[in-house]
């Protein structure tokens, strides 16, 4: 049988952080989601020594791309 897994945004730190701790220790494989890799890897090694089944997620290559949407317009999204 395969474990649940979770995606938690902003896992680096304060309510991310703990939110991915408690889905770990209730035996969830977690993804840690963090815009800055250094705090992410810090996070995830602080969880990792704690036994706990995390992976981190690198999101700065997917944030540094341009969105093909742009802003809401009078009729919605409009394509770039």
């Amino acid at each position: 049988m395969s474990q649940p897994v979770a995606l938690v945004t902003g896992a680096n730190k304060g309510i991310g952080f703990e939110v991915a701790r408690r889905l770990a220790k209730a035996g969830y494989v977690v993804l840690l989601g963090a815009r800055n890799p250094m705090t992410g890897r810090e996070a995830a090694d602080t969880l990792r020594s704690e036994r706990l089944d995390v992976c981190l997620s690198n999101w700065t290559s997917h944030a540094a791309r341009p969105s093909p949407w742009r802003r809401p317009h009078r009729s919605g999204l409009r394509q770039a």
